[in-house]
């Protein structure tokens, strides 16, 4: 396989992402588990023989999406490569060989799609004649309406479809996939699990946390001081 192909991993630091994605009920957890997602595509297309690029060593991820992935993109034509790989980390069943099926469909296709079950796509590639040539910023992203627009604007380049593969934008979408490959299914309850466990340590240093203001500000305080008139008492200790 050429090394003339790269793969792109596009995606955004795990803060941002927690900002449009839940796939777990609390903040810690949801962070831990989109970390997870992204360390494992990393760990899987670095398994393959192609050089792995990474978006956010590449642009700022400020502009609207279209911007930002043809940013990403034209950073990594510019480093040579006549080919590239664009996966994103919201996809638990796409492995290695996957990767390697893209890529060497790359090789003769000037374009290699890989949608999802929702329209959308989980990778795609694109030779370096076919990106100086689409008008990638204004493809539908992030609707349900991307792959089948940008299948139609590829009509006069060559194109390879690789099998549908579901993608995860929710919790529910995580717990569907435990009925997947072995593999799979064993990432998935260990995301899931993080998702239980970090929310009884959040909860439960959130309420350690209660306990200890209430002992600084209320439990040292003293009982109300019953001045005056009955009804100025009711007040004081309603205070």
């Amino acid at each position: 396989m050429s090394v003339s192909t790269a793969i792109l991993v596009f995606a955004q630091s795990t803060a941002a992402d927690a900002r449009l994605k839940r796939l777990a009920g609390q903040p810690l957890p949801n962070r831990s588990v989109l970390a997870q997602l992204t360390r494992r595509i990393r760990q899987i297309a670095g398994a393959t023989a192609l050089p792995v690029l990474h978006s956010t060593d590449l642009i700022t991820h400020t502009g609207r999406f279209g911007e930002q992935m043809t940013a990403a993109l034209h950073a990594a034509f510019a480093r040579g490569f006549e080919r590239v790989l664009v996966v994103g980390n919201d996809c638990p069943a796409l492995t290695t060989a996957h990767l390697t099926q893209a890529a060497h469909a790359l090789q003769s296709a000037s374009v290699v799609l890989g949608p999802d079950q929702r329209g959308g796509l989980y990778l795609f590639g694109l030779s370096r004649a076919a990106f100086e040539n689409l008008p990638l910023a204004e493809m539908p992203w992030q609707t349900n309406r991307l792959a089948q627009t940008l299948s139609r604007t590829c009509t006069d380049w060559p194109m390879a479809v690789l099998p549908r593969l579901n993608d995860v934008n929710s919790r529910a979408d995580l717990q569907q996939y435990q009925t997947a490959s072995p593999l799979t299914s064993a990432f998935i309850r260990h995301l899931l699990a993080i998702g239980v466990e970090e929310y009884r340590v959040e909860t439960g240093s959130e309420l350690l946390r209660a306990v200890r203001i209430f002992l600084r500000t209320g439990a040292l305080r003293g009982p109300p001081v019953l001045t005056g008139t009955a009804s100025s008492a009711a007040v004081a200790i309603a205070a």
